[in-house]
């Protein structure tokens, strides 16, 4: 794969707004949090599955191709407790581990026009 191409990822709404708060441009997004259950029913619509693998660990993982972009990988986010919210710290740092294991960047994703 070609380094300085960047693969597009169709994204459903609900991907785009948990993208928006991943990777943050405005005052607005950078103060948000998300619902756990949001976070893993868009990381669902790019792919992946979620598994829970003991305690508040969970598994996602991406079958696929040889690149992590479009292909294969795993991560392991742990939900938050005892509320189910994402906050906007946590946020940033799934967005900086998105970026370093699947190479994800706010502007691959576009919308689905079917969605």
């Amino acid at each position: 794969m070609d380094s300085d191409v960047e693969t597009q990822i169709r994204a459903t709404p609900r991907v785009m707004n948990v993208v928006s708060l991943l990777y943050p441009q405005t005052a607005a997004e950078s103060s948000r949090s998300v619902n756990w259950e949001d976070f893993v029913y868009a990381l669902r619509d790019v792919g992946f599955t979620a598994r829970n693998t003991g305690g508040s660990a969970v598994l996602f993982e991406k079958n696929g191709g040889d690149d992590r972009v479009n292909g294969g990988g795993k991560i392991v986010f742990h939900r938050p407790h005892p509320m189910a919210r994402i906050d906007p710290v946590m946020l940033h740092a799934m967005g900086r581990r998105m970026t370093k294991w699947f190479r994800w960047t706010k502007d691959q994703f576009v919308l689905d026009g079917k969605a």
